[in-house]
This record gives C-alpha cells, structure tokens and sequence, in this order.
C-alpha cells in the first residue's frame, strides 16, 4: 500500500513539475479562502442540459458563474492534453469522481447491450425554419440532410434495464453536424424513479458520439468529420443564467438567427458557456474520445441565438435561446 502511494506521489511530482507547479505552493493555495470555491467549481459530469430546475436563489448568479468559467477553462486544458496527461490531470484534481480520460464506449453494440433502441415515432421540438436559415446562410450546409435518432432506454429489463431516459439528437453526416434537440436523462430521471444503480451507458456524450459513429460508418465517412454541435430550445437554468450573465456583461443584445452572438473560447464569456450543464456535454464529447475524433480537437467558439414568441403588439412572450460550438477542423480534413 505504502510502496503504491510513495510511486502515486512520484508520479505526482513528475506531472505537476511539467508545468512549474510543486505540492508546497498548492498546499499553500489550498490553504487560501477561495480554494474551496476554485476546487469544487468543476462538478460531476452533468447531462441535465435540457432538463428543467427550479429557479435559482438569490446570490447564486455570482457562483453559478464562476462554477461554469472554472469548469469551461478545464474543458480547454483538457482538449489539449494527451490520454496519459488527461487521466493525470483528472485523477489530481477530481479525485473522487473516477472520470476516465478515454471513455470506454467506443463499440455501437453496446447500445443495443444497454437497451438504448430507436424511437421511430419521435419528432423534433427545434425550430426548423430558423436552423435551416443558419444552415444554408451560415454554415453552407443543407438541413434536409438531418436525420432525427431519438435513443430512448426504456425497455422494462431487470438486467441491463431501461429507466425512461432519452436522447432525442438530429445528425447531418454530410457536413458534419449535431444538434441535441431534446433530452432527458438518467441522472434526472433517478431523481424521482431513485433507481439505483444507474446503467453504466448513461451520458449523452457517450450514447450520440455511438450513434455518430454507427451513421458515419453507414455514409461512408470519417468519424472525426465533425464540426458543430448544437443545443436548440435550452430549458436548463443554469446554462439560461449564463447566458443572460453574458449577455449582461458584454453588452451584447441577443439576436434572431440572422443576428447571432459569437464568443471565442479565449474570452471568459466563452468559457463560462462551455462549463455550462449543455456545453459540458460537448466537452466530455470531445475530450474522452480523442483516439477517434482527433487528439488536437477542441471548441473554438460558441455561438448564441433565440427565437421570440411575440404576442399582441409585438410584444415579446418567450424567449427560447439556443446555441452551437464549432470545432476546429479536424488533421486533414
């Protein structure tokens, strides 16, 4: 045991060494009242993206911020790590997680293992009109090349068994996009089922990088050919305060499709929106299937729009706020 934590604490200093940083100086951060904050910013994995909260309490804008600011700048020092570094990296700094830097789901048969079967019967909750301006105007892509897969684990099984959970996901193979239309999943759903323990293929990073995979194959295309990724009609609290604290800040009023906000990954505004519930799912997306989709792959922007509901005389009843992060271009392509 001792031999095992004397060659861990070795392996320890060897790492933190690389990038000039020694266990006595993070004692000493440890030690300072805003480290609780720094360490716990980063939370477990998160696929609430399109589920619904409960309205936050007061003063929650100020934590709720620099939660999601910390959590996106490790999304970007993760995208540039290799496996080995990134496992370091995640074992060091969120060591009661047990986050895997290479995710294990890597085989589309899985899903069938795990009951994750097809809806043929779903549709779409996205505003089809709107996306397919953004589409053709700003993207050069062609929104009837969209194939909606609704993955839904619902299958009564005792073994492997289905909890209500679904991914409801629009593919565009041919140039490269995937828009998260609707989801609910596991973590949500044992909120109020409290099945335990839930099944193993349970994110939505894991169960639609399955689902790309298997339609890459089928078009006879790479799997690394992806460069947006999109999360339409956003109904998470969380990742809504941030972006209304976005906006805020920057003065920057939120447009229609046409009139778009763009944040690069370099600014905090930016930043804060990867670390949010939908962007983390787009981060784990990238950073645990690096052997695939390329090891230099990273998101470089986030781009924000909304559509209005307007009522009698123009006035505005809802706002629904969508968004998409492009990537970088994949080696060679």
């Amino acid at each position: 045991m001792f031999r095992y934590l004397a060659l861990y604490e070795a392996q320890l200093k060897a790492l933190l060494s690389s990038y000039g940083i020694s266990l006595p100086r993070i004692y000493s951060y440890l030690k300072q009242p805003h480290a609780r904050e720094t360490i716990c910013a980063f939370a477990a994995r998160d696929d609430r993206a399109h589920d619904g909260q409960a309205q936050p309490a007061p003063g929650w804008d100020r934590f709720i911020w620099q939660h999601c600011a910390n959590k996106g700048q490790a999304f970007v020092r993760m995208f540039s790590l290799a496996p080995g570094e990134l496992q370091a990296f995640l074992d060091i700094t969120f060591p009661y997680k047990f986050i895997r830097a290479i995710s294990p789901w890597t085989d589309p048969r899985a899903l069938d293992t795990w009951n994750w079967v097809q809806d043929n019967d779903a549709t779409a909750i996205y505003d089809n009109g709107a996306f397919s301006d953004i589409f053709t105007d700003i993207l050069g892509a062609n929104i009837s090349d969209n194939v909606l897969i609704r993955m839904a684990n619902d299958l009564p099984q005792f073994v492997n068994g289905g909890i209500g959970a679904f991914f409801s996901n629009l593919y565009n193979t041919k140039h490269g996009i995937i828009i998260a239309d609707n989801l609910v999943s596991p973590e949500s759903i044992s909120k109020t089922t409290h099945i335990s323990p839930l099944i193993p293929l349970r994110h939505w990073s894991d169960v639609t990088f399955l689902v790309w995979k298997r339609l890459t194959a089928q078009a006879g295309v790479a799997v690394n050919s992806i460069r947006h990724i999109f999360h339409s009609t956003i109904s998470n609290s969380d990742t809504r305060d941030i972006i209304k604290q976005v906006l805020a800040r920057t003065g920057r009023p939120l447009g229609v499709w046409d009139r778009p906000v763009t944040f690069a990954m370099d600014s905090e505004e930016g930043r804060a929106i990867l670390g949010t519930p939908n962007g983390s799912t787009v981060g784990f997306f990238l950073a645990q299937h690096k052997e695939e989709l390329g090891r230099r792959r990273k998101v470089i922007s986030v781009t924000l729009f909304a559509e209005f509901v307007h009522g009698y005389e123009g006035v505005i009843l809802a706002q629904n706020e969508s968004l998409y992060f492009t990537l970088n271009a994949p080696e060679g392509g």
